[in-house]
This record gives structure tokens, C-alpha cells and sequence, in this order.
């Protein structure tokens, strides 16, 4: 077993971390393949392709907002926190969106579940790798990202098996349910994880900054100007823009 750990230029010390955040990518994205399979049959089903163009422009919109506030409130807080945060929230989006199509069956929630899966899958996506980044120096990151981010595509690889063993059995509304035992299990793992731990070693928190609608109008505005000068950042903002573009289309 020493072998295989060394193969992988894992020290003694870290082999702890590394199932760890492999468990925890392998759970964010195994539930985000099922989330992921639910959004698009609901959604296909009863408003069909033609309607996606409108709601991917609603998306942008509101993908943008949720951007400025998760870039304003949860990026101040240490990853862990932030992470748990986000969880949480997400969790109980998604059993308030398994009752209402299970037992209301509100075909309001078909779009609205469509929306806030790609707004929480972009979130999440940005987040865990923010959360790895503040538990991870940079001699470690060279070794071990790739290892723990071989997890992400266990994780999708093992949500579609899922999907596939269990549809015959749930209709696919229940898998919402399932994704939530996934959020459930992650938002477990992290808070034992630093209940033992602590706060994120490479979280750095300055005391200057506050809340608050005004604070984040201030430091959206501090961007709007940043841009403007930097050459550098259009040109990323621009390339951004039209790989979205494309990767929709």
C-alpha cells in the first residue's frame, strides 16, 4: 500500500487530506451529474427546446447577480464557512423543490429548479476549488491537485451508474432527493473535518472589511474601475464572455 501512495508522490502526512478532498469532490460532483440529469428531463419535458434560449438569457442575468453577491459575502468568510453555507442553502432548495413536484406539482418549480441548478452548479464549481486552495500550499498543490481532482470524475462517472441502476425504479423527481443525501453528506464531512481541524490554514481574514449593500456597491464599483484600466482583464472578460457563448450554443 506504501507503494501505491508513493507512486502518486503522496507523503505519509497528507494521505488523510487527500481522501478527504477526493471524498468531497467525488460527492459535489456525483450530485451535480444527478442534479444535472433531473434539470434537463423536467425542464425538456413539459417546456421542450425551444424555450432554452429564453432561459438561458434569464440565467445570464441572474448568474451575474448571484456572482457580485457570492463575490462580496461568501469570499470573506474562510472557505469552510462559506462552503457550509452555500450547502445548506442548497439543500434545502432542493427539498422544497422535491415537495413541490412530488406533492404540489407546480410546473412553476420545472424552470425555476432549471435556473437555480445552473446558478448553484457554477457556485459550487468556483467554490470547492476556493476551499482547496485555502487548505493547500503551493508544493502541495503541484502534487496532489490532480490526485483529489480525479475525484470529480469518479464522482460524475459514478452519478450516471446511479442514474441508470435506479431510474427503472424512481421517478426522476425523487432523484432530487438523492442529490440532497449527497449535499447532506458533504455538509457532514466538512463540518467534522474542521471541528477537528479548525479554520482553513491559508484563510487570511482582514478585520477592515465590513457588510452590507453599500460595501458591496463599493467593491463591485472598485471592479467596473479596475477594468476599465486593466487591458489585461478585458481581454479575459472577453474571451470569458464568448466561451460561455459557446459552450451553451
Amino acid at each position: 500500500m506504501d507503494k501505491f501512495w508513493q507512486a502518486l508522490l503522496i507523503r505519509p502526512g497528507e494521505r488523510a487530506s487527500v481522501v478527504y478532498f477526493f471524498t468531497i469532490f467525488f460527492l459535489v460532483e456525483g450530485g451535480l451529474s444527478i442534479g444535472n440529469a433531473v434539470a434537463n428531463t423536467l425542464f425538456l419535458k413539459r417546456y421542450g427546446v425551444e424555450n432554452l434560449p429564453l432561459m438561458y438569457g434569464l440565467i445570464g442575468i441572474a448568474l451575474a447577480c448571484s456572482a457580485i453577491i457570492y463575490a462580496a459575502t461568501l469570499a470573506r468568510l474562510s472557505a469552510e464557512r462559506g462552503f457550509q453555507r452555500l450547502l445548506g442553502l442548497l439543500g434545502c432548495i432542493l427539498l422544497l423543490c422535491w415537495w413541490g413536484i412530488s406533492t404540489l406539482q407546480l410546473d412553476i418549480l420545472y424552470p425555476l429548479y432549471f435556473m437555480l441548478y445552473e446558478i448553484f452548479s457554477e457556485l459550487l464549481v468556483i467554490h470547492v476549488s476556493l476551499y482547496l486552495s485555502q487548505n493547500l500550499d503551493f508544493q502541495e498543490s503541484k502534487r496532489l491537485t490532480s490526485v483529489i481532482m480525479a475525484g470529480s470524475q469518479v464522482g460524475i462517472v459514478f452519478g450516471g451508474f446511479l442514474l441508470v441502476g435506479l431510474v427503472s425504479f424512481l421517478n426522476i423527481q425523487h432523484f432530487l432527493f438523492i442529490w440532497f443525501l449527497f449535499i447532506a453528506v458533504t455538509f457532514l464531512l466538512v463540518r467534522f473535518w474542521h471541528k477537528r481541524r479548525g479554520v482553513s490554514p491559508f484563510f487570511r481574514f482582514d478585520v477592515k472589511k465590513t457588510s452590507g449593500a453599500l460595501h458591496i456597491m463599493h467593491e463591485v464599483g472598485m471592479g467596473i474601475r479596475l477594468m476599465h484600466y486593466s487591458h489585461l482583464l478585458k481581454a479575459a472578460m472577453a474571451s470569458l464572455f464568448f466561451l460561455v457563448i459557446t459552450f451553451y450554443l
